[in-house]
């Protein structure tokens, strides 16, 4: 397996990974009724804006894991609420979710491109650098994770960033651990999400 700069051509591939991840790390596929959802929350806008950096992790041509990176969380919540999520809003009105066809996983995914992103102050002015990771189970337990996790944090401290912040489920223990074994510390919760963090 080797890790290599992402490009818009893997994107279908990303978006998979995303979606066989979507749930605490695990499968998440029969959550969605639409299977882009959650790619296009969580993979296409960092795919897209030109300061972030997506590491794909590729075992022959298939993509089994990615980290995204991005160094300053205003400049992207910016792109994400004027330029990314527009188009999508159309695409996914909120005149739509009655529709019993929904997930609940559906519904919460466009109601958050519609609301768009708005990071507290207390996490986004002391860490505004962002990153996460996602590997499918065949890349796990090699090491693989932290390599990813090493190249995201790389770029935001290279960048200038002065700390990092991530948002993980308190009920994903297993991430947390992961986290926890390279510097994270619990942060702020606020809005109902959980923060880890750490100085770069």
């Amino acid at each position: 397996m080797q890790i290599r700069l992402a490009t818009e051509d893997d994107r279908e591939g990303l978006y998979r990974v995303c979606l066989r991840t979507s749930a605490n790390g695990d499968d998440g596929t029969h959550l969605w009724s639409d299977p882009n959802l959650v790619g296009h929350n969580f993979v296409g806008p960092y795919l897209a804006f030109e300061q972030a950096t997506t590491f794909a992790l590729v075992d022959g041509s298939d993509i089994v894991g990615y980290s995204i990176a991005a160094p300053d969380t205003r400049a992207f919540e910016a792109f994400f609420n004027d330029v990314w999520a527009p188009p999508l809003r159309r695409a996914y009105p909120l005149d739509q979710l009655a529709d019993g066809h929904w997930t609940d996983q559906d519904r919460w995914a466009i109601e958050r491109l519609h609301h768009g992103l708005h990071l507290e102050s207390i996490v986004a002015d002391p860490y505004p650098a962002q990153a996460h990771i996602d590997l499918l189970p065949v890349a796990q337990g090699q090491g693989l994770g932290r390599s990813l996790m090493q190249a995201a944090l790389d770029v935001v401290r290279d960048a200038g960033a002065p700390g990092i912040h991530l948002d993980v489920s308190p009920e994903n223990l297993r991430a947390r651990g992961f986290y926890a074994h390279l510097g994270f510390v619990q942060g702020p919760c606020v809005g109902g999400h959980s923060y880890l963090v750490r100085t770069l």
